[in-house]
C-alpha cells in the first residue's frame, strides 16, 4: 500500500494535465538550452534529476546525479520550424558536492542567440540538495543585443521513497519579482509522472506536465504539455550511454531535438 506522502506526490504529479487545461496557459515560449529528456516531457524538471541539463532547470539537481555527465544536444532547423541549436552540458559530482555547466549556440526566428549557465550544488543525505546559480542570454542581432542575466537557487527534497519534491528561484536582472517554479514527480520505477507550476507577478501562471513510462530496458517512452503543446520522444537509455529523441508540436512548426550522453564513474541517477 502507498504511504500518504506517496499519495500526495501521485496527486502533486498528476495534478499537471488539470492546470495545462484549467489555465490554459500562456508562456514565452520554450526555455531552450535543455536535453531532449526534459523536453520531451514538457519541460518539466524541477523535480527531476536524469541527465547533464539538469542544473540549468534546478540548480539543486546535479547532486543526485553520480560520476560525470557529458552532453550533446542538436535542434536541426528542420522547415517550417524557426528554431535551431547545438548544445554543451555536463555536471560532475564529488561525495556531497555537484558542478554543473552548459552553453549553447542558435538561432529562434531568424534571430541568433547564445546561453550559458552554471550552478554548484550540495547534498545532505539522501533526502535533501540546495543549489545555487547563474545564467545568462544573449539573442538579437549584433549591436541590437537583448541580454538577461538571471542568478537561481534550487531545493529538491525526497520525502518518501518514490516522492521528489523542487522548487527553483530565478532573480533576473531588471525584474522587481522573481520566477518561481515547483514541481513534484513520482517514481513508481516503470512509470515516473510529474506536475510543474511557474508563478511570476508580472505574468500569467504556466504549467507543464510529464511522464515516461519503461516497458523494457533500455527503451523509454516519454510524454508532456506545457503552454498547451504536446511533447513526445524516445530514449534508448543504458546507464552509460544514452540517445534521446524529443518532438516539441509548437508553432509555426514541430521542433525536433536530440541528445545524446555519456555517464562515467557512476550510475545513472543516485536515487
Amino acid at each position: 500500500m502507498p504511504s500518504s506522502r506517496d499519495a500526495l506526490g501521485l496527486a502533486l504529479a498528476f495534478l499537471g494535465p488539470l492546470l495545462v487545461l484549467g489555465l490554459q496557459a500562456r508562456g514565452e515560449g520554450w526555455e531552450w538550452g535543455l536535453g531532449a529528456p526534459i523536453l520531451a516531457r514538457g519541460g518539466a524538471c524541477v523535480a527531476w534529476a536524469d541527465e547533464g541539463t539538469a542544473g540549468r532547470c534546478n540548480p539543486a539537481g546535479p547532486a543526485l546525479l553520480a560520476g560525470i555527465h557529458l552532453l550533446l544536444g542538436l535542434i536541426p532547423q528542420v522547415s517550417p520550424s524557426t528554431v535551431e541549436e547545438k548544445l554543451l552540458a555536463g555536471s560532475a559530482s564529488w561525495g556531497n558536492i555537484a558542478l554543473a555547466g552548459s552553453f549553447a549556440l542558435g538561432a529562434e526566428g531568424g534571430e541568433p542567440r547564445e546561453s550559458w549557465s552554471g550552478s554548484v550544488a550540495l547534498r545532505a543525505g539522501e533526502r535533501f540538495a540546495l543549489g545555487l546559480g547563474a545564467g545568462r542570454q544573449r539573442r538579437g542581432p549584433e549591436g541590437a543585443e537583448e541580454e538577461r542575466l538571471a542568478f537561481k537557487l534550487g531545493v529538491l527534497l525526497k520525502p518518501g521513497r518514490r516522492l521528489f519534491l523542487g522548487l527553483d528561484f530565478a532573480q533576473e536582472k531588471g525584474e522587481p519579482a522573481p520566477l518561481t517554479r515547483l514541481g513534484a514527480r513520482l517514481d513508481l520505477g516503470w512509470l515516473s509522472s510529474s506536475g510543474e507550476l511557474a508563478l511570476s507577478p508580472s505574468a500569467p501562471p504556466r504549467a507543464s506536465w510529464g511522464a515516461e513510462v519503461t516497458i523494457f530496458r533500455p527503451l523509454t517512452i516519454r510524454l508532456g504539455n506545457a503552454n498547451g503543446a504536446w511533447t513526445g520522444g524516445l530514449g534508448v537509455d543504458s546507464g552509460r550511454l544514452n540517445a534521446d529523441f524529443a518532438l516539441i508540436l509548437a508553432e509555426p512548426g514541430p521542433i525536433w531535438v536530440l541528445s545524446t550522453e555519456v555517464v562515467l564513474f557512476g550510475e545513472e541517477v543516485a536515487h
